[in-house]
């Protein structure tokens, strides 16, 4: 998550690209350009604190080749929902050019890659030489990779402790002279099986909140779960594995925002941290206190098929939203039971009914 507007463009040589937002403009730079600078480039312009409208112009020797006007950066939400989807567009330019790079595709390899974790340098040394496993390594370059040189280094093994996903580049790496000490070594030993997958990027393993959010943010940021509006993420790292879930749903305290606590108390009551005053649980069988008064998220506006609910007694408070015409709600049967008695008789006839 970057406050940052990027852009693509498939090119025959190098072009400049300057990028406006609300008038004000800047010169693009390119992090990535293809091997033989004929492909596609890639880059990006942070915003900070800018608003307005956005447009991208690419231009050649002073000259415009195409420009994109997109969705304008505001800090008001429509209906108050922050959608993160982001704003996608297009120009091509009105004159065609041939280029065709020297090597094609099929004759392309990897030329510069990384990873996640200890994979990161291992994954830069090795794909610079067309060596990028899938899955350990994510190419960020296609070309003619660097000549291979000869190997002069010790056969490499993972560290003890690690485990096998690290053989193939170790054992690429060390012979050519790079053996990071963190990933690799030079002699066989023990292997372990991991408990989540070596190749995940790195995750939140350590928080902390105020007040309330404290425990709370620290028991929930160390299994990778850190919400931003109410956490801070103090260390990244691999990926925690999860505790065993209980049978319960966690609500929030009366009186605390559902906004900031909502999600929370969902997540760490479910895995058996419910602190009292922030939280309390809902057995799934229906037993406790019921939910109260639940705030429906305003998400549940541009949600296909949403679907809420709480434990009763309950009171679900729908967020307000006008329609954009007269609109007809409709409200399922809802299907129940009643009893007729007469004291003269003394019995009691259950009998059928229906209520909207």
């Amino acid at each position: 998550m970057e406050d940052r507007i990027f852009y693509s463009a498939l090119l025959s040589s190098p072009a400049t690209v300057t990028v406006s937002i609300g008038g004000k403009s800047q010169q693009g730079t390119w992090q990535w350009e293809p091997d033989g600078g004929i492909g596609i480039y890639h880059g990006s312009v942070p915003f900070g604190s800018s608003v307005g409208d956005v447009v991208v112009t690419l231009s050649r020797s002073g000259s415009q080749i195409a420009q994109v006007k997109g969705s304008s950066i505001t800090t008001s939400c429509k209906n108050g929902i922050e959608n993160w989807n982001a704003w996608v567009g297009s120009d091509a330019a009105s004159k065609t050019i041939s280029a065709t790079p020297k090597l094609a595709l099929y004759e392309q390899k990897c030329i510069n890659g990384t990873g996640a974790n200890n994979f990161e340098g291992i994954c830069n040394f090795a794909c610079e030489y067309g060596y990028c496993p899938i899955g350990a390594c994510l190419c960020q370059l296609q070309g003619k990779p660097k000549p291979t040189p000869k190997a002069t280094g010790k056969m490499g093994y993972p560290l003890a402790g690690e485990d096998a996903s690290y053989s193939g580049l170790c054992a690429f790496d060390c012979p050519l002279g790079y053996c990071p000490d963190n990933a690799c070594g030079t002699t066989s030993a023990p292997l372990s099986t991991p408990t989540v997958s070596d190749f995940l990027p790195p995750a939140c393993i350590a928080g902390t909140g105020e007040g309330n959010l404290e425990g709370l943010c620290s028991f929930a940021c160390n299994l990778g779960y850190c919400p931003i509006a109410a956490c801070k993420c103090t260390k990244q790292g691999a990926l925690n594995p999860l505790p065993p879930k209980k049978n319960v749903i966690g609500h929030v305290a009366a009186g605390l925002d559902e906004t900031i606590y909502g999600g929370l108390c969902a997540f760490t009551c479910e895995y058996g941290y419910c602190p009292e005053g922030a939280c309390y649980a809902v057995n799934v069988t229906g037993s406790g206190p019921g939910s109260g008064i639940v705030y429906v998220d305003p998400v549940i506006f541009v949600t296909p098929s949403p679907v809420i609910g709480c434990f009763p007694p309950c009171t679900l408070i729908i967020p307000p939203s006008t329609m954009p015409s007269p609109t007809t709600i409709h409200f399922p049967t809802y299907h129940t039971t009643f009893s007729v008695g007469s004291s003269s008789f003394g019995y009691v006839v259950p009998s059928p009914g229906r209520y909207l």
